[in-house]
């Protein structure tokens, strides 16, 4: 079956019956291959060729130069560039390891090196041939420089030009593109979607070399995507696009990035790219725009869920500490501020995520990869209890939304991404005694000053239970109750589940056959504005021995109670009056 071959524009190319494309004028057409009802559509672009011009290229990133590099030669008159006239190297797009210069073709044998310096040769850093030799040109249109030789032609394994040509020397019909957000990932994962009019042009090309009167022939085969030219991380360039109107727009997203939603626009007219719109903000000296793309990030609160006059739960929380656990089942550990982590707590990848947040409570990662992961505290903060609850979000591309924080228990509510904890409880003990020792039968009130603005004292009994017989405070109808003895032994009396506060302790009833205590006694459970570190002690207070005076009855007709004290006392006046009684009846006998 024969092929028939056409060229959409004749002007720019020219085909013969065999196939064979001349170039006529610089420009882009479409060359068309038809046998049967199949066909080939090759995309053609003609450019021009300068011969009087060469390009040299260097791999400075081999030397770990990353910034300026001039290229210092011998002309073809012999003479040498001097110091402030170096040619200053630009980056090359075909290849991010190598930068370039165009300079006039110089005749084999002259010299040529590179520097890092163009205003003063005494301080600047050279690069030379093996042997510290300068390098010598060959009289080629291109030659390359790296591992301390020359060699003739661009670059291998890159698609840099190998002669002078108007795309090398004007970036003709190339767009560029980078990521800026210290994304590490291959270009070859990266897929760019583009609008209306953009041909699928890759960067399969043939080149034909021709003399300074002939334009030089590319061919691009036409394809359903684009081919990335660069292999720089993060580096894009598409190259032969038609005249029109473009737009470029993110695909997906590099792993632990979100998607960027923005569309970029751009213009091709004979060859050159215009950017239009935003754009040209984001396109950096050398034309090429850079797209800046955003880490993942999902943030949760550490908060006070004991505070009932914070019911917003607005106050954080420090010293929590985390283990997130991804579907693969590798873990992950976390500290508030990047403390150090409790290995007994969470066994697992201690480096790889950070709490980007420095702010007490407030826990932050970025760069989290698109996924559903577990979240599960394994330290709480200082006098707070562990949240024994797991939690779980899930991490999407949508940088409009938030990761939201769920529970995986229905009896436990995550509302704005806070986690609550609640405080440690206090204990408070004492012992009721006389002289013969520990005595039951007391009573008391004890009450609650919370230490928050706006809250009334909580005023409540305390009935010492004294009945070592039972298992249960018949006292107390709800045995978890503050205010509920849990000693069951004569005069000892435990307080448990105590709320942070301040506590004033009086006796109402004295055991039968005592006197009434009248002091009053204070103790304070932590207290939720200490600004000092937390003493675990704060939670457990002993107020020792509370002595109570023995009451003695009175004879009959007197009434009351008598206390030991007021015995003697009696004894001392009746001794008294005795002794005075005495005194005056032997002085009348002496009358």
């Amino acid at each position: 079956m024969a092929t028939s071959w056409s060229a959409l524009d004749p002007d720019i190319v020219s085909v013969s019956d065999s196939g064979l494309v001349t170039a006529k004028k610089t420009g882009s057409t479409t060359v068309v291959a038809t046998a049967g009802n199949k066909s080939v559509r090759l995309h053609v672009t003609v450019i021009n060729v300068d011969s009087s011009k060469m390009v040299v290229y260097f791999h400075h990133t081999e030397s770990g130069w990353t910034g300026d590099v001039y290229l210092k030669y011998q002309k073809n008159d012999g003479t040498w560039l001097a110091v402030g006239n170096y040619v200053k190297m630009k980056q090359a797009s075909c290849s991010g390891d190598y930068v370039y210069a165009i300079i006039d073709k110089a005749t084999s044998g002259k010299q040529f090196l590179f520097s890092n310096n163009n205003t003063n040769d005494r301080t600047a850093n050279w690069y030379k041939a093996t042997g510290n030799a300068n390098f010598s040109f060959t009289g080629g249109s291109a030659i390359t420089v790296g591992v301390g030789k020359a060699t003739d032609g661009a670059p291998v394994g890159t698609s840099c030009p190998t002669e002078v040509t108007s795309d090398l020397v004007d970036s003709q019909a190339t767009m560029a593109a980078a990521k800026t957000s210290g994304t590490v990932i291959n270009a070859t994962d990266k897929t760019l979607s583009t609008g209306t009019g953009m041909s699928h042009a890759s960067d399969a090309v043939v080149r034909t070399t021709t003399d300074s009167v002939k334009p030089s022939l590319r061919l691009a085969a036409d394809t359903d995507t684009l081919e990335d030219t660069d292999s720089g991380v993060g580096k894009f360039t598409v190259k032969d696009l038609d005249d029109g109107t473009y737009t470029l727009k993110e695909a997906t997203a590099p792993v632990g990035y979100t998607l960027n939603a923005t569309s970029y626009s751009f213009t091709v007219k004979d060859g050159k790219v215009n950017w239009t719109g935003d754009a040209p903000s984001l396109v950096n000296a050398d034309g090429v725009l850079q797209v800046p793309d955003t880490p993942t990030v999902v943030t949760w609160y550490k908060v006070d869920g004991s505070n009932a006059n914070d019911p917003s739960h607005s106050g954080k929380l420090a010293g929590s500490q985390w283990k997130i656990t991804d579907a693969s089942d590798d873990v992950f550990c976390l500290a508030d501020n990047n403390a150090q982590i409790d290995g007994s707590r969470c066994i697992g990848d201690t480096t790889t995520y950070q709490d980007a947040d420095g702010t007490a409570g407030v826990i932050s990662i970025k760069g989290l990869p698109v996924g559903t992961y577990k979240l599960k505290e394994t330290v709480a903060p200082t006098l707070y209890q562990l949240a024994d609850t797991e939690y779980t979000f899930t991490v999407t591309t949508d940088a409009s939304k938030a990761v939201k924080i769920d529970s995986l228990s229905t009896d436990v509510k995550v509302d704005g991404n806070k986690i609550l904890n609640k405080r440690m409880t206090g204990t408070v003990k004492w012992k009721k005694t006389d002289e013969n020792g520990e005595v039951g039968g007391s009573q008391w009130q004890l009450i609650l000053y919370p230490d928050a603005p706006n809250t009334k004292p909580d005023a409540r009994p305390v009935i010492d239970w004294s009945d070592s017989s039972s298992t249960t405070n018949s006292n107390c109808p709800e045995a978890d109750a503050w205010n509920c003895d849990v000693d069951s032994k004569a005069g000892w009396i435990t307080l448990k589940n105590l709320p942070w506060g301040k506590y004033e302790l009086k006796e109402t009833k004295a055991p039968a056959g005592h006197q009434l205590a009248t002091d009053t006694y204070t103790f304070t459970i932590v207290r939720a504005s200490q600004s000092d570190s937390m003493d675990r002690t704060l939670l457990n207070i002993d107020k020792g021995s509370i002595e109570n005076e023995t009451s003695i009855t009175s004879l009959p007709l007197t009434g009351g109670e008598w206390t030991p004290r007021n015995v003697v006392i009696a004894g001392l006046i009746v001794l008294g009056v005795a002794a005075v009684s005495y005194g005056i009846a032997r002085r009348r006998r002496r009358k």
